[in-house]
């Protein structure tokens, strides 16, 4: 967004982000998001720090959420023309 120029919103929401941005996704991606956006929000608070609402992600979860963000950092440095 800051390479067009656009205005960008103080928020954390990485749906939203992504959906100002245009970027695409996958389904699954989204939930993965989604899931992603509940472990910040509970991280803003001391006693729930990294915690989802059913406890910490399990280790298969959290590869899951790398595999999620690398594909996605990958997609948005291509939008920017970065090699």
């Amino acid at each position: 967004m800051e390479e067009r120029e656009e205005e960008i919103p103080h928020i954390h929401n990485l749906v939203t982000l992504r959906e100002r941005t245009g970027i695409s996704v996958e389904e699954a991606e989204l939930n993965v998001m989604d899931r992603l956006n509940q472990l910040y929000i509970g991280a803003c608070y001391p006693g729930e720090r990294g915690l989802l609402p059913g406890g910490k992600p399990s280790p298969e979860e959290a590869k899951q959420f790398q595999r999620v963000a690398t594909r996605i950092y990958d997609r948005v440095s291509s939008w920017l023309g970065e090699p």
